[in-house]
């Protein structure tokens, strides 16, 4: 298990930990200064061990405000809508950087989809069971797993295109409202490898798709897809937070975090450890990482390429600027035709 505020390797990061994303074996974090800091496996440049600071995309003082990890890849979106990417490119995940008013991106397992203050998506990348495709619809939020992308609809339902073997994308139609309460609808979607869930806005969370390692873990199961209750394990209150991984799934209550799924349930170094305040969670491929109100982040799990050990995070006053050296490979700077 590690526990910090980060740790001091290649360089102290000034400020506090405001949105995290994890993926196989790398992690990355916004920090309330506007950079980005990653760790973990990189080998393609997709969490080189320096700060992505605020502003070095254009030159303007625009902050980072949207990172998202995808397997070997790493996206981040800044305060003026602009895009870029870094890491593995072999299927051209990095080379769609919009410009402008863009206000999500996610990052798959070898693609990237973007969406804009308009509702639109665009994707670009490894296209085989068309992830990297998105509908001619609308949407509020995107989320892109290792070969499937869902999207958030305007009237809280949820429609994933892509990879559907396992069901995460129920068979490419919108969820279904047959088994939600009166007035429940979704506010949330995380797209995970071959599961997907939903956080609605009466703290519910809604999982389908592959379940084989526990990481739906449903207290009703029609076959198809299951609500997580809070209270099936432990005491909580209703969920407010979410996030889905390779094979296991996180959700923050008032009360902590629950995790279920491989390797969650198996005790150990893999239980969620107690006494932080969770505000915000990322899942990986064994290994969890959260942050509390105050910005303080806290790994554990399985630590492979030093997924669950981040740099340090100082909580200092953010500084007016920041060197920055990168030896990556970027996508293209570009607008979309």
């Amino acid at each position: 298990m590690c526990v910090l505020a980060f740790a001091n390797t290649a360089a102290a990061v000034p400020g506090a930990a405001a949105d995290l994303d994890a993926s196989i074996y790398h992690g990355c974090a916004v920090t309330n200064c506007g950079d980005i800091v990653c760790w973990g496996r990189n080998d393609d440049g997709q969490a080189d061990d320096q700060i992505v600071t605020s502003g070095w995309l254009f030159g303007s003082p625009d902050a980072w405000n949207d990172v998202s990890t995808g397997f070997f890849h790493t996206c981040g979106v800044d305060d003026a809508g602009d895009v870029l990417c870094w890491g593995n490119n072999d299927y051209g995940q990095l080379d769609l950087v919009l410009d402008h008013d863009m206000w999500r991106v996610a990052a798959g397992g070898y693609h990237t989809c973007v969406l804009n203050g308009y509702g639109e998506v665009f994707c670009n990348g490894f296209d085989r069971y068309g992830q990297a495709s998105p509908p001619n619809e609308l949407f509020v939020d995107i989320s892109a797993g290792a070969y499937h992308t869902c999207g958030l609809r305007p009237g809280g339902d949820i429609l994933c295109w892509g990879y559907d073997g396992s069901g995460q994308s129920l068979g490419n139609e919108p969820t279904p409202n047959w088994a939600m309460r009166s007035g429940e609808e979704f506010v949330d979607v995380e797209a995970g490898s071959r599961h997907t869930c939903g956080l609605t806005n009466l703290g519910a969370v809604y999982c389908w798709g592959r379940g084989s390692s526990g990481q739906l873990h449903p207290a009703y199961d029609d076959g198809r897809w299951g609500e997580v209750q809070p209270g099936f394990w432990s005491t909580m209150g209703d969920f407010d937070g979410l996030d889905a991984g390779v094979s296991g799934t996180c959700a923050t209550s008032d009360n902590g975090v629950e995790c279920w799924g491989s390797p969650f349930s198996s005790g150990g170094n893999y239980t969620r450890p107690s006494g932080f305040a969770y505000e915000d969670v990322a899942v990986g491929s064994g290994y969890v990482c959260a942050s509390d109100p105050a910005g303080g982040v806290m790994c554990w799990g399985h630590s492979a390429h030093g997924a669950a050990t981040p740099d340090t995070i100082t909580g200092a006053v953010c500084p007016p600027s920041t060197s920055f050296d990168f030896g990556g490979s970027f996508g293209p700077i570009g607008a979309w035709d």
